[in-house]
Protein backbone atom coordinates (compact mmCIF):
# COMPACT_ATOMS: atom_id res chain seq x y z
CA UNK A 1 0.00 0.00 0.00
CA UNK A 2 1.22 3.47 -0.87
CA UNK A 3 2.27 5.56 2.10
CA UNK A 4 1.23 8.61 0.04
CA UNK A 5 -2.50 7.86 0.36
CA UNK A 6 -2.12 6.87 4.03
CA UNK A 7 -0.27 10.11 4.86
CA UNK A 8 -2.89 12.25 3.09
CA UNK A 9 -5.79 10.55 4.88
CA UNK A 10 -4.06 10.86 8.27
CA UNK A 11 -3.31 14.57 7.67
CA UNK A 12 -6.97 15.26 6.88
CA UNK A 13 -8.11 13.35 9.98
CA UNK A 14 -5.67 15.41 12.06
CA UNK A 15 -7.09 18.64 10.60
CA UNK A 16 -10.67 17.57 11.42
CA UNK A 17 -9.78 16.48 14.94
CA UNK A 18 -7.31 19.27 15.77
CA UNK A 19 -8.18 22.30 13.62
CA UNK A 20 -5.06 24.37 12.96
CA UNK A 21 -4.59 28.08 13.56
CA UNK A 22 -4.73 30.13 10.38
CA UNK A 23 -1.65 32.09 9.35
CA UNK A 24 -1.93 35.77 8.36
CA UNK A 25 -2.32 35.04 4.63
CA UNK A 26 -5.04 32.46 5.24
CA UNK A 27 -6.94 34.90 7.48
CA UNK A 28 -6.87 37.53 4.73
CA UNK A 29 -7.91 35.03 2.04
CA UNK A 30 -10.86 33.87 4.14
CA UNK A 31 -12.01 37.39 4.94
CA UNK A 32 -11.15 37.56 8.62
CA UNK A 33 -10.29 40.82 10.31
CA UNK A 34 -6.95 41.04 12.09
CA UNK A 35 -7.32 38.92 15.17
CA UNK A 36 -4.84 37.26 17.46
CA UNK A 37 -5.83 33.65 16.79
CA UNK A 38 -8.30 32.18 14.33
CA UNK A 39 -8.79 28.44 14.13
CA UNK A 40 -9.85 26.81 10.87
CA UNK A 41 -13.64 26.46 10.93
CA UNK A 42 -15.72 23.82 9.19
CA UNK A 43 -17.06 26.49 6.84
CA UNK A 44 -13.50 27.53 5.94
CA UNK A 45 -12.62 23.88 5.36
CA UNK A 46 -15.61 23.39 3.06
CA UNK A 47 -14.57 26.27 0.76
CA UNK A 48 -11.90 24.05 -0.79
CA UNK A 49 -14.20 21.04 -1.30
CA UNK A 50 -14.65 20.18 -4.98
CA UNK A 51 -17.93 18.29 -4.68
CA UNK A 52 -20.56 17.40 -2.10
CA UNK A 53 -22.94 14.44 -2.10
CA UNK A 54 -25.67 14.50 0.54
CA UNK A 55 -27.15 11.40 2.16
CA UNK A 56 -30.88 11.71 2.85
CA UNK A 57 -33.53 9.24 3.94
CA UNK A 58 -36.85 8.54 2.20
CA UNK A 59 -38.36 11.61 3.89
CA UNK A 60 -35.52 13.79 2.54
CA UNK A 61 -34.19 14.19 6.08
CA UNK A 62 -30.49 14.94 6.15
CA UNK A 63 -28.18 12.10 7.25
CA UNK A 64 -24.71 13.22 6.21
CA UNK A 65 -22.45 14.52 3.46
CA UNK A 66 -19.57 13.15 1.43
CA UNK A 67 -17.09 15.90 0.49
CA UNK A 68 -14.46 15.52 -2.23
CA UNK A 69 -11.42 17.27 -0.75
CA UNK A 70 -8.60 16.00 -2.99
CA UNK A 71 -8.54 14.73 -6.54
CA UNK A 72 -6.01 13.25 -8.90
CA UNK A 73 -3.41 11.83 -6.60
CA UNK A 74 -4.85 10.66 -4.29
CA UNK A 75 -8.62 11.13 -4.43
CA UNK A 76 -9.97 11.75 -0.92
CA UNK A 77 -13.53 11.98 0.40
CA UNK A 78 -14.58 13.09 3.89
CA UNK A 79 -17.80 11.33 4.83
CA UNK A 80 -19.74 12.85 7.74
CA UNK A 81 -22.35 10.07 7.69
CA UNK A 82 -19.81 7.28 8.15
CA UNK A 83 -17.36 9.57 10.02
CA UNK A 84 -14.53 8.42 7.77
CA UNK A 85 -11.86 9.90 5.55
CA UNK A 86 -11.43 7.65 2.52
CA UNK A 87 -8.51 7.83 0.11
CA UNK A 88 -7.86 5.99 -3.15
CA UNK A 89 -4.89 6.07 -5.48
CA UNK A 90 -3.83 3.62 -8.19
CA UNK A 91 -5.81 0.71 -6.75
CA UNK A 92 -4.77 1.39 -3.15
CA UNK A 93 -7.39 2.54 -0.69
CA UNK A 94 -7.22 3.59 2.91
CA UNK A 95 -9.96 4.68 5.31
CA UNK A 96 -9.78 6.09 8.80
CA UNK A 97 -12.50 7.15 11.27
CA UNK A 98 -12.42 10.68 12.66
CA UNK A 99 -13.88 12.65 15.57
CA UNK A 100 -15.59 15.76 14.20
CA UNK A 101 -13.96 18.39 16.43
CA UNK A 102 -14.23 21.02 13.71
CA UNK A 103 -18.05 20.83 13.44
CA UNK A 104 -18.08 19.66 9.83
CA UNK A 105 -21.25 17.59 10.23
CA UNK A 106 -23.27 20.59 11.38
CA UNK A 107 -21.80 22.85 8.68
CA UNK A 108 -22.66 20.31 5.98
CA UNK A 109 -26.20 20.03 7.33
CA UNK A 110 -26.49 23.83 7.18
CA UNK A 111 -25.29 23.70 3.56
CA UNK A 112 -27.90 21.03 2.71
CA UNK A 113 -30.72 22.97 4.39
CA UNK A 114 -29.86 26.12 2.42
CA UNK A 115 -30.59 24.38 -0.91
Amino acid sequence: MSSHVIDHVRNIVETLEYPPLLDEMEKLEMGYEEQDEVTLSAYDYMTDAMDAVHYVDSNREYLGTRLLVAFGGPTIWVDTYKRTVEGQWWGDSYSLHFDDSIGLTEACEDMYNCN
